[in-house]
């Protein structure tokens, strides 16, 4: 018998539902999560439709690590 595991990660990059660039903040990187709602990062050289870039999650990230 097998039996499917799927592990959802957070990402703190474009992987993330929540993660954008504030075109209006100097493209700065924020959280969109509701429970969170500010800004994380500051700007960088990534693409946002292609932002891949590995990045420490912030200490505030509202997600659980694994679920």
């Amino acid at each position: 018998m097998q039996k499917v595991v799927q592990l959802v990660l957070n990402y703190c990059n474009a992987r993330c539902p929540y993660h954008f660039h504030n075109y209006e903040d100097g493209d700065n990187i924020w959280c969109g999560h509701p429970k969170l709602n500010k800004k994380i990062l500051d700007a960088d050289d990534s693409m946002v439709m292609f932002d891949f870039s590995s990045r420490k999650i912030p200490d505030e990230c509202p997600l659980e690590d694994v679920e």
